[in-house]
């Protein structure tokens, strides 16, 4: 004998309530991807490559780490003791 099950409105609403949280994850996913894509594209605009700019990490400057001379030290007040 052959039985048909059909499904219960308790079974279709679990359904669709997981088709319903797929589909927000799904969106959350999508939307935080743009915004990431976005993001990337403008800082690769805008940011200057292999150019000599004095304030980029990725100039072709180089630091100089030597000790300052004497006479060439900045004049700095002293602290307040306050």
């Amino acid at each position: 004998m052959r039985t048909t099950t059909t499904p219960t409105q308790h079974s279709q609403a679990r359904h669709d309530r997981r088709a319903l949280w797929a589909l927000v994850l799904a969106a959350i996913l999508l939307a935080m991807l743009g915004i990431c894509c976005v993001g990337q594209l403008i800082v690769a605009t805008l940011t200057p490559h292999g150019e000599a700019y004095p304030h980029s990490l990725l100039s072709r400057l180089s630091a100089n780490y030597q000790p300052w001379a004497t006479g060439a030290a900045p004049l700095l007040p002293p602290p307040a003791p306050a």
